[in-house]
């Protein structure tokens, strides 16, 4: 009797403090939400009126990696402020790779590539024309020693190839002030197999000039959506790098093979991604290297507008 009490004290005590977290939640979220339009309405000059973007959002996420036996815990945030004040011309954005990367898409790598790249800061400006499907010019800083300032053009191409596949091109040009210039490019095929698969073939390209080295990356990815709440993405991939351009051909660096396994609470504020690999690197001789990557993530602001 004295056991099944104390027990159902627990969990009426933690059922308190996670009601209040929650609450403390999304009181931080409308605050978010009210700070970027109050933002929108400062840099637009327009001051009429409360226009919440329901786009917006904040993603704080706790990653606990997990290398051979090296065991990291690592906090990140990224956003997007879209500014629709502006006529949706401008954006802000803050992220560890690229802000396309959202908290619903699925169909992105995730894991430790993203922290090549660093985390930007920054303001993003798009154009209109009818030759890409977006056009966009940003300018910030990247964050990470050193601090380094950035301009940066943005192309998107999109190409229905036939009822089944498309093509989607993308092309950015970085100018960095300590880093030089860099170029990624990157060249999709996916093809839609049902309402629960898709197929991509994926070719990414990176120069950077200070290193004068060019990476080169084929991947192959097959999306499940499982269920409303559940996604799995399977992939295999070849890199190779070469760190002298002028002087040789890139060589294969690295082979891998990855899951991400998604789950999206029901409140869809609260996701936990399992990331398991493993991979063959010319610098360990390409002896397997097993990692498992377990993160949590919080969303602030997308969906407390109303």
């Amino acid at each position: 009797m004295i056991p099944l009490l104390s027990f159902s004290l627990f969990a009426s005590s933690l059922g308190e403090k996670l009601d209040y977290l929650f609450q403390k939640r999304k009181t931080l979220s409308q605050q978010f939400v009210k700070a970027t339009s109050d933002l929108d309405s400062y840099i637009s000059g327009d001051y009429y009126g409360f226009f919440p973007y329901e786009g917006n959002y904040l993603d704080v996420t706790l990653s606990l990696q997990i290398k051979g036996n090296e065991v990291k815990i690592k906090p990140s945030m990224k956003a997007r402020i879209d500014l629709p004040k502006t006529k949706k011309k401008m954006q802000l954005i803050l992220t560890e790779h690229d802000e396309e990367i959202t908290h619903q898409d699925i169909q992105q790598e995730y894991g430790e590539k993203r922290k090549k790249y660093g985390t930007l800061l920054g303001i993003k400006y798009f154009l209109k024309n009818r030759l890409f499907a977006s056009t966009s010019f940003s300018a910030g800083v990247k964050l990470g020693s050193p601090v380094d300032f950035y301009t940066r053009a943005k192309l998107i191409k999109t190409v229905k190839l036939n009822r089944d596949w498309q093509m989607i091109g993308e092309q950015k040009f970085y100018l960095f002030s300590h880093r030089g210039f860099q170029s990624f490019t990157t060249l999709n095929f996916d093809k839609k197999i049902d309402k629960d698969f898709m197929f991509r073939v994926s070719n990414n390209l990176i120069y950077k000039n200070k290193e004068d080295s060019f990476e080169i990356a084929h991947s192959l990815m097959l999306f499940h959506h499982l269920t409303k709440q559940d996604d799995f993405i399977y992939s295999a991939t070849v890199a190779g790098l070469s760190k002298n351009l002028n002087k040789s051909t890139p060589k294969v660096s690295t082979y891998e093979f990855k899951t991400v396994y998604r789950h999206t609470m029901s409140n869809k504020w609260l996701y936990f991604d399992i990331i398991p690999a493993v991979n063959w690197d010319r610098e360990h001789h390409f002896k397997p290297n097993y990692s498992l990557n377990l993160n949590i993530s919080v969303i602030f602001g997308k969906y407390d507008i109303y």
